[in-house]
């Protein structure tokens, strides 16, 4: 089966470089020069695209102990031993859903055009939902729409960048990056001003963005928009994709059993990846809420400046990869793992004197699990034969997801564990 696979791919490939040579013989400089701007105008697409399919999930993080405490009363002027539910359960509403449109994404073939508009309708219903819910079910659906939004949204989009130039990987890396920087930062500023509800409201924007960012900046191939071909991006007439640009034809249509011969060589990618967002997001949602300083900044306030400090983190090391790649993947689980030591030993003994250190080893997590993402989608990118990268793409954002969701479960055990310990004393 894998030789046969291999004999396709290797005979597209044939096929293909002589289209381009011949392609090549008849382009001028100027249209030359014309790809060049078209490629700028994707890559800008893109990095929206990041930044606008991921904001609501990052939101939701942010605001996880606001929307547990919005139903909850009680002074948050005194500093308590634990809270009273553990921003896991609002982890696990953001994430579990995401994972379930990612096990089915790769198997399933629809219009791109509509998977974006349902993508753009949920992201918008969940800043609403979460905003002027009155009861807490309601305000966790809107939480479980963020995050079908944007998993749904992510399969979507790195499907379809495995058309378009390699650095467009880059591009998206680098907007998800975004998202968790302006989000946080946006949310955890806004909420000095407006209340969080207020908060939730002004970020319909996003939704708004994500649609001007795919109908109208973005270039969609000719081939897609009149046959209605959900991915396909190859002209057969022009030889040409998206923009004029020269770009790979559809590969061959997998079967199921193929599909899942073409999952084992991913997982030298998805387990160091997996590894790396369960240690980040078990420390982030499990652990951070209880690394609290009595100081000038509210319980809340420290949860959202803890938020910020990873996601920028976060997006240092999402827009690194064209300046430095890491080959070895299985190093950062393992730092990021040391991690996680480290925190459950400050959640629990809570020796760290000063909030300050505390959110420059935050940062330091937030590093680690950018880079893991960034440098796993860009060697799949590479090094996966074009004919299988679109799916493999698909199949390989897998691995976060699983990662965070066991994460969220662990995270809510361990909550209780620690507070149970730290009540005892």
């Amino acid at each position: 089966m894998g030789e046969a696979l291999a004999t396709t791919a290797y005979s597209l490939k044939d096929k293909q470089s002589f289209v381009n040579a011949d392609i090549e013989d008849e382009e001028s400089d100027d249209i030359s020069d014309n790809r060049r701007g078209n490629k700028a105008r994707n890559l800008i697409a893109f990095w929206l695209l990041g930044l606008c399919n991921n904001y609501a999930y990052v939101v939701m993080l942010s605001a996880a102990v606001d929307i547990i405490d919005k139903f909850n009363n009680h002074n948050e002027t005194v500093v308590p031993v634990c809270t009273p539910q553990s921003a896991g359960a609002i982890l696990l509403a953001d994430i579990f859903p995401a994972l379930l449109i990612k096990l089915c994404g790769p198997f399933i073939n629809a219009n791109t055009h509509l998977l974006v508009a349902i993508v753009t309708l949920m992201s918008a219903g969940s800043f609403i939902l979460t905003s002027l819910s009155p009861a807490k079910w309601l305000a966790f659906v809107g939480v479980v729409a963020a995050s079908l939004s944007s998993g749904l949204g992510e399969i979507t989009f790195l499907k379809y960048s495995s058309h378009y130039h390699k650095n467009i990987v880059s591009a998206w890396s680098s907007g998800t990056g975004g998202a968790g920087v302006l989000g946080a930062t946006l949310y955890c500023g806004i909420t000095f001003v407006l209340s969080p509800e207020a908060t939730l409201l002004v970020m319909l924007i996003i939704p708004i963005l994500l649609a001007i960012s795919f109908w109208i900046i973005l270039e969609h191939p000719r081939q897609s928009i009149e046959s209605g071909n959900p991915l396909g991006i190859y002209s057969a007439a022009s030889g040409t994709g998206c923009c004029g640009s020269r770009a790979a034809p559809r590969g061959p249509t997998f079967s199921l059993a193929q599909k899942i011969n073409l999952i084992k060589p991913l997982l030298k990618y998805m387990i160091p990846l997996g590894l790396v967002y369960f240690a980040e997001y078990f420390i982030n949602q499990g652990l951070t809420e209880l690394i609290t300083f009595e100081n000038s900044l509210t319980l809340k306030s420290q949860y959202r400046l803890y938020q910020v400090c990873y996601q920028v983190g976060v997006l240092i090391s999402r827009s690194s990869v064209n300046v430095y790649q890491i080959n070895k993947l299985w190093v950062l689980p393992i730092l990021q793992l040391i991690n996680v030591v480290l925190f459950t030993c400050e959640a629990i003994y809570r020796f760290v004197p000063s909030i300050i250190i505390v959110a420059i080893f935050i940062v330091i997590e937030g590093l680690f699990g950018g880079a893991s993402y960034v440098n796993t989608f860009f060697k799949v990118s590479q090094e996966i034969a074009p004919e299988a990268r679109e799916f493999s793409m698909g199949v390989t954002s897998l691995s976060d997801s699983l990662g965070i969701t066991l994460a969220a479960f662990i995270a809510i055990k361990a909550h209780n564990l620690i507070c149970d310990y730290r009540n005892s004393y």
